[in-house]
């Protein structure tokens, strides 16, 4: 599991340079609107992310940048089968780009099928439960999870998210028997803690602090080995239960791996 850890957050954090010499017409990239496909659904991390990144862009590009969800393989199965010509990008995390292709057979390639041109985000694993939990901290979690086995939830964004991946890391850890719900989509997973159908998830931390900060979420603890300014009150390593020090980058800006030095240069 580490090594495929190790592996899904290479190809996550990859940045190819382009080295083909522009031409005229490559020079003139973008002359048209581009078309960004964010791999989530509307609410979403990554559908967050894709609307500021584009927002950010679009001035310095001179061009708009129009935001298209569809969510998972099917999504990058647009962006793939487009024509290569740097105007459809295809934005996604390392839980589809990378973690997917290892544990299911998908109808792409990564390495072959997209060229990874820039890493937008990085954003650490937080562990959360809905605020009824009696639960204050990692190891009484752990405790009520271990006095109830099989009885409570843990939300996801989907099999094989970057999401899932660190929950399944943890619950191997701490030695507990949640059960695991794959729902459509980061908004629906923390929807579902928030109103209780789940009791905790563990995920990416952005799009989740305001419901932490609003009391809908309680946070119990964040990945990595040193506590964010964002929560400085919550433990990055609570009382020797260490978590799956995951930094879950946000990989955007997938082109077809052919055609794409304009796009790549801009």
């Amino acid at each position: 599991m580490r090594h495929l850890l190790a592996k899904a957050t290479a190809l996550a954090f990859a940045a190819l340079a382009a080295t083909a010499t522009l031409s005229r017409a490559q020079q003139d990239y973008p002359a048209k609107p581009i078309h960004f496909i964010a791999t989530e659904v509307v609410g979403s991390a990554t559908d967050i992310q894709a609307r500021i990144i584009a927002k950010g862009m679009a001035p310095l590009l001179g061009q708009p940048i129009e935001i298209e969800n569809i969510f998972g393989e099917p999504g990058l199965q647009k962006a793939i089968r487009s024509a290569p010509d740097g105007y459809t990008v295809g934005y996604g995390g390392a839980g589809t780009l990378a973690i997917l292709p290892h544990i299911k057979k998908v109808s792409f390639d990564p390495l072959r099928d997209l060229t990874p041109v820039g890493r937008f985000v990085i954003s650490p694993t937080l562990l959360a439960v809905n605020p009824m939990l009696p639960a204050n901290n990692v190891q009484e979690l752990v405790a009520l999870m271990k006095a109830n086995p099989g009885m409570l939830k843990m939300s996801t964004a989907g099999a094989g998210t970057a999401g899932h991946f660190a929950g399944e890391m943890f619950i191997a850890m701490a030695g507990v028997k949640p059960i695991v719900v794959h729902y459509p989509g980061g908004g629906p997973a923390i929807d579902a803690v928030v109103n209780n159908d789940s009791q905790w998830t563990m995920a990416p931390i952005a799009g989740r602090l305001p419901h932490v900060r609003s009391g809908k979420l309680r946070a119990l603890a964040t990945g990595g080995t040193s506590r964010l300014p964002a929560l400085a009150d919550v433990c990055a390593n609570d009382r020797g239960i260490r978590l799956p020090g995951l930094q879950l980058g946000r990989l955007g800006r997938h082109l077809r791996a052919e055609r794409h030095a304009a796009a790549d240069h801009r």
